[in-house]
């Protein structure tokens, strides 16, 4: 019988390029599909929910794949397991229903990106934190967060590479939060345009630093277009939080 399988997945991307599989470079698609491979004895294909990109991270990343094995949820956690890399894990495995995809159907992503804004660059966590050593304003950077908040057109903030169709999207939240040295932002999104995390967190740091102004932005985000002058936040500082579904809890004060 046919199953379904639904995987939350946390991974370190830092020695990655991406989840998607590529020609000679390792990804996250190629270890966890080669893991699944040798776990069925079978090729096995999976979605998920979001593509991202070389060096970012994810707690709550979502795939599922289509599987004839009899093996319960519980083996294929811990035999998943025991065929990833330490920096890949299955967190949580579960049936879904055969109509179940991970892209389709969420309704709203959550990624946090995080710097570490001293004067000395972070050690310990230094392949999950940007470093900023040049103070913010915090209440300016907030300001600017806001105005990024509800339906937009993004055009301007994605890579050029980026070949969405659908640029105007709802950004529900764009959050930010400092604990002694660490600056985090929070942004929740059904969907996010390719590196426009990175570059709303690159615009804002950038025009809270007196780099560029403010009024640039908005120029951007009513022309459509791209200024050089704003930078890509690396890619080190994002992880890719969690993929809400229906039915969810969407508390997100609740969630720190």
């Amino acid at each position: 019988m046919t199953r379904r399988i639904k995987v939350i997945l946390e991974y370190d991307g830092t020695d990655f390029c991406g989840w998607q599989r590529q020609t000679g470079a390792p990804t996250i698609q190629e270890a966890v599909e080669t893991a699944l491979a040798k776990l069925f004895q079978k090729q096995t294909r999976v979605t998920s929910a979001g593509r991202t990109d070389a060096g970012v991270h994810a707690l709550g990343q979502v795939i599922s794949f289509l599987t004839d094995a009899t093996i319960p949820v519980r083996g294929i956690l811990r035999g998943g397991n025991s065929l990833l890399p330490e920096t890949i894990r299955l967190v949580d495995v579960q049936e879904a229903p055969l109509s179940f995809n991970p892209r389709r159907d969420a309704i709203l992503r959550w990624y946090r990106y995080e710097v570490a804004n001293r004067t000395a660059a972070p050690a310990i966590e230094r392949l999950h934190m940007a470093h900023i050593p040049y103070r913010f304003d915090d209440h300016l950077l907030s300001e600017l967060c806001k105005m990024f908040v509800g339906t937009h057109d993004f055009a301007g903030f994605r890579s050029v590479d980026c070949g969405a169709k659908r640029t105007r999207l709802t950004l529900e939240t764009f959050q930010c939060q400092r604990q002694g040295n660490i600056v985090t932002f929070d942004l929740r999104c059904r969907s996010f345009l390719q590196n426009m995390v990175r570059i709303l967190v690159g615009g804002v740091i950038e025009a809270t630093r007196g780099k560029i102004q403010p009024s640039l932005l908005r120029e951007m985000l009513r022309s459509g277009h791209r200024d050089a002058r704003v930078p890509t936040a690396p890619a080190c500082g994002l992880t890719l939080m969690r993929v809400y579904y229906p039915g969810d809890d969407l508390c997100f004060e609740s969630e720190g």
